[in-house]
């Protein structure tokens, strides 16, 4: 039996947008024992228009303003309230969220959205933020982040680091009383982000986050791991597509190096904050999440692995609308 909210949410967002979707020219059949509201999101894309030329600014601007339409809607179906209000740090704009359930305002939770850095916004991406306000009943600040290709590498990074030191620098006037009540976590290149402002903080000399949470995290753009080749077919992220985003995000080859565009590459991860990194049975890039986390717990950092096997890339964007993807958040 669907999902009451999914079938409302499907019917009035999902189908009549599934042939605007930058989908592949054939989408990955469903897996036999997914879930049927799984199955009904994949079949709406079956056959839709080939790719778009996103090498034409008009039309990049038209996917984000339909992606924002319709990712940005799931907040509609979420069951609790929150307020939002938008703030400035350090010249980069901002969402704060703070859920009706706050528990405790002198902690905060500085998040990192996904979309391969050529989509998203706190607005498109606000159901994660959401979630992860609602759970741990703390403010999320939200981070809009330049995107590419029209703000090449290291753009999105300078912006997620110079918010976080702004908001580090500036704690008291956000409520924070100490340093360590100050968190950072995303999803996809979020979680790359994540990972690279901590490391960034730790180049610096700076003070740790409590934690780090890194969800289903991109760590590595040169990455040619097994699950990035047999769960390709379930989910359309393959080297190839790997490979375009960072020609969109990147400004050389070299930057592939880059520890600030792949912070897997780093050799020491000793004095990082805590991780939690979550990872899909079915995500391209759950062995690089899962190795990174390998890597952070050998090197001494405190760290949870999970790994949602019946799950998929980008399943925190249907929080409270998939089933299984509301449990597992």
């Amino acid at each position: 039996m669907v999902n009451a909210s999914f079938q409302r949410y499907y019917d009035e967002l999902v189908k009549p947008r599934a042939g605007m979707n930058p989908a592949p020219q054939s989408f990955p059949k469903a897996p036999a024992d997914a879930s049927e509201e799984a199955q009904m999101m994949i079949a709406a894309f079956e056959g839709s228009m080939p790719r778009p030329n996103y090498d034409d600014p008009a039309v990049r601007q038209q996917i984000r303003a339909i992606m924002e339409a319709m990712w940005g809607s799931v907040s509609n179906f979420l069951e609790f309230d929150f307020t939002s209000r938008e703030e400035e740090m350090a010249g980069v704009d901002c969402t704060i969220f703070t859920p009706a359930n706050l528990k405790n305002q002198t902690q905060k939770l500085l998040y990192l959205h996904g979309g391969a850095y050529w989509l998203g916004s706190p607005t498109a991406n606000s159901a994660v933020a959401l979630k992860m306000a609602h759970h741990s009943g703390l403010e999320v600040i939200s981070v809009d982040y330049r995107l590419a290709p029209e703000n090449k590498f290291p753009a999105f990074v300078d912006d997620a680091v110079h918010a976080y030191d702004y908001i580090s620098e500036h704690r008291r006037d956000f409520g924070i009383t100490s340093f360590q009540p100050l968190a950072v976590g995303g999803d996809s290149a979020g979680g790359m982000l994540s990972a690279v402002v901590c490391q960034e903080i730790k180049r610096k000399g700076g003070n740790q986050p409590k934690v780090q949470l890194l969800i289903y995290p991109a760590v590595d753009f040169a990455d040619e791991s097994g699950s990035m080749k047999s769960c390709g077919e379930v989910y359309p992220l393959t080297s190839d597509i790997m490979a375009w985003f960072a020609e969109q995000a990147l400004s050389s080859e070299a930057d592939l190096e880059d520890l600030r565009a792949s912070p897997m590459r780093e050799k020491d991860l000793s004095g990082l904050a805590p991780a939690i990194v979550a990872t899909a049975g079915f995500d391209p890039l759950r062995d690089q999440g899962e190795a990174y986390a390998k890597r952070l717990s050998d090197a001494d950092v405190k760290t949870t692995y999970i790994c949602y096997d019946t799950l998929t890339h980008a399943f925190t964007a249907m929080s409270g609308v998939l089933p299984p993807a509301k449990a597992a958040c």
